[in-house]
Parts: C-alpha cells; sequence; structure tokens
C-alpha cells in the first residue's frame, strides 16, 4: 500500500466508511500524513470533534442519518456548526419539502447566524438531496417542484378528488401508500427520473393504462393491486424486478410482454388477473414464483425461459383455459399444486432434468389425457395426479421407489398400470375410485396394501394378492362392485375393517386357510357371497363382519368359533343352514 503516491491514496480513501480509517491512513507513512488535509469535502460522517481533521473543508456533507448515533452532524445541528462559510453544504438525509423550503427561504434572507458570532455569515449554497413530499406537505397544498425527490408514506392516499397529478421531474421515488385508493385518479404522468415504485403505492387506483419512464429499475410490493381497470402497460427495458402481489387483481389486465433485464418475478404477481390472456416472461429469470399466475382463468398458452429451474407453489393454480405449457430443458422442480386445477391441459412432457415434484402437482387437470414423467423421478408425491379423469395411461420410471397417498385417485380413465420394482407398498388411497381400472402390475417388492388402496376400483373384476404382501389396510377393496374373486396368499394373517364392504358381486374366496382375523363390516353388504371357508388359524370374527350378507347360507369355521352370535355377525338367525 505504501507504494501508492499522495494522489492514489485519495482515490482509495474515498471508499473507506469512517473517520477512524481516515486517521488510520494518515498514520501509515509520512506522504500520508497530509491525505485528510488535501480533502475539500468530507467523504464520511464527521461530528464536531472530528470535523477538525479536515483544516480545508469546502463542502460540508451531512451524510444519511446515522441510527443510535446522536453525535455525528446532521440536519437538525446546522446552525452550530456554522462557524466557518463554507462553499455549499450537501443534505443527504431525507427532509420534509415544508422544511426545505422555509429553510432556502432562510437562507436566501441571510437569517443564519453562528452561536459563537451575532455576525450573520451567509453561504454560497446549500444543496438537498433527499426531499420528501409528505402528508402533511399535501394538505398544506404546497406547490410540488423540482426539488423533489421523493413521494412519501401515504401522501395523496385515499384522495377521492384527484382526477389526474404530474410528478415533478425531479421524483426518484415514489413511496409506499402514496396514491392509494385514489378512486378518480385517471391519470398520471410519471417522471423520466424516476428509479423506484415502493409498496401499494397505486393499489386500487382506476387509472386505465400506464407507461413508466425507461430508467425505473424496481416495482415494489402490491404497487398496483386491485387495479381493476388497468388493461395496458408497458413495461421498462431496464426493469429487474417486481414485487410480491405486484400486480394482482388487476382484471381487466390482458397481456404482459416483460423485458429481458427482468431476473425477479414476486409471488403472486399476476394472480387473479382474470382477462390475462398472453405473457411473455423474461428470458432471464429463473424461477416462476409461487403463485405467479394464480386463477389466471384466461391464459392458454405460456412458455417456460430456459434457464428457469424452478416452478412454485400454485404457480399455474386454477388457470382454467391453460392448454399449452412448453417446459424447459432446465427445469428441476415443480412445486405444490403448481397445475391444479388446470382443467382444459391435455397432455405435458416433464423433461428428465426434472428431479422433485411436490404434492397436488396436476391434481384436478381433468382433461389431462396423457404425461410424460421425467426418468430422474424417484418418487411421486401425494395426490399429484388425484381427480385427472381423463388421465388413460401413463408410464412410471423405473427410478421410483415411493408413491404418494391418493396419487392416482379418481383417476376413473386410467385402465392399467405397471408397478416398477423398489416400490415397497401402496399408500392409502392410491388408487381409490380409479373405475376403469383393471390391469395391475405389482411387484414382488410391495409387501403392503394402506387403506382405500383399491376401494371404488369398479372394473376388477378378479384379485389375486401377490405373494410377498403381508397387510392390507381398511377398506383396501371396498366398493369393487364388479369383484368377483379374490384370492389370498400364506402371508396376509388379518382382513381388515370394511375391507371387502359393498362388493356385491363377490362370490369366491379362497386360501383363507391362514387368516387369524376378520374385521369389522369386513364383508358388509357382500350380496352376492354365499358360502364362505375359513381355516383352523381362525381366531376373531368381528362384529357385524357378514352385515348385510342376504345370500351367505354357510361357513366353516374352528369348532371353538361355533358358538359365536349370528346377530353380532352381522347375520339372522335362521340364514346359516
Amino acid at each position: 500500500m505504501k507504494q501508492l503516491d499522495g494522489f492514489h491514496i485519495m482515490v482509495v480513501a474515498k471508499y473507506f466508511t469512517t473517520i477512524n480509517d481516515l486517521i488510520s491512513l494518515s498514520m501509515v507513512c509520512k506522504k500520508y500524513s497530509e491525505t485528510l488535509s488535501k480533502f475539500h469535502y468530507n467523504p464520511v460522517p464527521l461530528t464536531l470533534k472530528t470535523i477538525k481533521y479536515f483544516d480545508h473543508l469546502e463542502t460540508l456533507i451531512l451524510w444519511l442519518f446515522i441510527p443510535n448515533n446522536n453525535n455525528y452532524l446532521n440536519f437538525s445541528k446546522m446552525n452550530s456548526v456554522f462557524f466557518k462559510n463554507y462553499f455549499q453544504i450537501v443534505v443527504c438525509e431525507e427532509i420534509d419539502y415544508k422544511t426545505v423550503t422555509d429553510t432556502l427561504k432562510m437562507y436566501s434572507d441571510n437569517k443564519f447566524s453562528t452561536s459563537t458570532n451575532s455576525q450573520q455569515k451567509k453561504m454560497n449554497k446549500i444543496v438537498f438531496k433527499n426531499v420528501v413530499y409528505t402528508q402533511t406537505d399535501n394538505q398544506l397544498k404546497l406547490p410540488m417542484t423540482e426539488l423533489i425527490t421523493n413521494i412519501g408514506l401515504n401522501c395523496f392516499s385515499n384522495d377521492t378528488t384527484m382526477t389526474s397529478i404530474h410528478i415533478p421531474i425531479s421524483v426518484t421515488c415514489i413511496g409506499v401508500h402514496s396514491f392509494s385508493r385514489c378512486n378518480l385518479l385517471q391519470t398520471i404522468v410519471l417522471p423520466k427520473s424516476l428509479r423506484t415504485i415502493d409498496d401499494a403505492a397505486f393499489d386500487s387506483c382506476t387509472f386505465k393504462e400506464i407507461e413508466f419512464p425507461s430508467r425505473l429499475t424496481s416495482i415494489c410490493n402490491y404497487v398496483f393491486e386491485y387495479c381493476r381497470k388497468l388493461s395496458s402497460i408497458t413495461f421498462p427495458k431496464h426493469l429487474k424486478s417486481i414485487g410480491v402481489n405486484g400486480f394482482s387483481n388487476c382484471d381487466s389486465l390482458k397481456s404482459v410482454s416483460l423485458p429481458n433485464t427482468l431476473s425477479n418475478l414476486g409471488i403472486s404477481a399476476f394472480e387473479n388477473c382474470e382477462s390475462l390472456s398472453a405473457v411473455t416472461l423474461s428470458t432471464r429469470l429463473d424461477v416462476l414464483s409461487d403463485s405467479l399466475f394464480r386463477s389466471c382463468v384466461n391464459l392458454h398458452k405460456i412458455k417456460i425461459p430456459q434457464k428457469v429451474k424452478r416452478i412454485g407453489m400454485k404457480c399455474f393454480y386454477d388457470c382454467s383455459t391453460l392448454s399449452i405449457i412448453q417446459l424447459n430443458d432446465s427445469l428441476q422442480f415443480i412445486g405444490e399444486s403448481s397445475f391444479e386445477c388446470c382443467s382444459l391441459l391435455p397432455s405435458i412432457d416433464i423433461p428428465d432434468t426434472v428431479t422433485f415434484i411436490q404434492s397436488s402437482a396436476f391434481k384436478s387437470c381433468t382433461s389431462l389425457k396423457t404425461i410424460t414423467l421425467s426418468t430422474s423421478l424417484t418418487s411421486l408425491p401425494p395426490f399429484m395426479f388425484e381427480y385427472c379423469f381423463s388421465l388413460s395411461n401413463i408410464e412410471i420410471p423405473f427410478n421410483v421407489s415411493l408413491i404418494g397417498e391418493s396419487c392416482f385417485e379418481g383417476c376413473c380413465s386410467l385402465s392399467e398400470i405397471y408397478i416398477p420394482e423398489g416400490i415397497k407398498f401402496l399408500p392409502k388411497s392410491c388408487f381409490n375410485n380409479c373405475s376403469s381400472l383393471s390391469d395391475i402390475s405389482i411387484p414382488y417388492t410391495v409387501t403392503e396394501f394402506y387403506n382405500k388402496c383399491f376401494g371404488g376400483c369398479l372394473s376388477i373384476t378378479n384379485f389375486d394378492i401377490p405373494e410377498n404382501v403381508e397387510q392390507i389396510g381398511n377398506n383396501c377393496f371396498e366398493g369393487c362392485t364388479n369383484l368377483s374373486k379374490i384370492t389370498f396368499n400364506d402371508n396376509v394373517k388379518c382382513i381388515p375393517d370394511y375391507c371387502f364392504s359393498c362388493c356385491q358381486k363377490l362370490e369366491t374366496i379362497k386360501h383363507l386357510e391362514n387368516i387369524i382375523s376378520i374385521g369389522e363390516y369386513c364383508f358388509s353388504k357382500c350380496v352376492n357371497l354365499n358360502y364362505i371357508e375359513f381355516g383352523e388359524n381362525l381366531k376373531f370374527l368381528n362384529k357385524m363382519c357378514f352385515d348385510m350378507c342376504s345370500s351367505l347360507w354357510g361357513f366353516k369355521m374352528p369348532m371353538n368359533m361355533l358358538d359365536l352370535s349370528l346377530s353380532e355377525l352381522g347375520l339372522k338367525t335362521k340364514q346359516i343352514k
């Protein structure tokens, strides 16, 4: 560092942040000892004690207010430091407009004086860098001028008479709720200097169109939420960010073309934009956030940009007319309910780059007929295809080792399914109400059927419990009204509650030799069941297990079970011969 000359060390010193850094620098070596004297302005905040280090100070900069430190010079202490004629004072703090205008008037009238000298001393210049037009300024009806850099919190909010406004060209930021709920505001001209629009600045306004200045880089949260008449937007070419709910509930907004500079789209940015039918996304996006286009019921087509790796939770939830979607080859993650209730989506190809899909991703896609799954998937989440009424064919990737609860529930067009090896159990309601399912290939690795696994599978007529299955859940085959024959293996010991309830055509039950227990209402309403033969291992027949089995005339069971009450089993006294 000692190799830098005096000029270049001043360039470096401009990036220091405290007076202690600068003092330490001046002590490094002799050639740096006069560094602070060479500054004609203070690059760091000063106090009354540290200002002495800048003995050639011409421009005094009052830096932004520093919390929890009252020693630094700030605007409120201006009079106490007017012991010298500065070329100018630059105020970087946020100061309200009335205070600024009053101060400038005092300055122009040469009314500044010091505490040590009654002689008035006039400065050459005072500059305010951060002037806020506040709600109080508005109430005082102070005219807006080019001194203003910021429209303040709630400045014009709930103004029910304002129909138009022209914002000064000096304004760089429009503050939180500045124009919120201005019900009659029809025309607004945004200045070219504008950089940021803060939270909810224009929420619930009624203008129909808005054109943003080219230098605007950020639209914060809720800015245009509930602007129900907003139908046309021209986004600036340098825009980088749109915040949470930025344009949500803009009912009249029909199309959106986002600039390729945009890298961040907040949660629910366009949620409930019911008229939105055309969207062009920025090529810089790598995430589509949660609920981004949720309930955009007229959005019928979308192309996912190439860099997107993640589609967030409920991103396209209830986009009920979405029929064309093109996923990119970089996609890795599809979030919970991301395409749920996309009722017109007929098909979708999930690229092999996708490694994880969350629950309910395609739930209630009632028109979905075909889907190609990523070969990189190792699990199918709960409710993934629940109520996909039109899904007729699906190939589960061979790497999948886990299927979630209700994954295919209500897929009433699904006629066949091949379960890959590695699956250890079929979860609750996995194929519940798959009314067309008749061909099921179950691997040797499956050892358990959970509750309601095949409930309501109306097309199953004959079912052999696979050899390695050891447990069957409650209601497992309930409502399989065309099931006529069931064959058990050697491993199943218990037939649980309601397991074959309402299997109206069930006539033949084979290989019950190893069954120990029959659950409550197990064969309830099996009206075609006329005879059943249990083995010597049977120990428990739970209540009402044969309830409303009107055709049952006899059964075989161990001698120690013969004293059971027929009524407790759901049978009439004279029914058994």
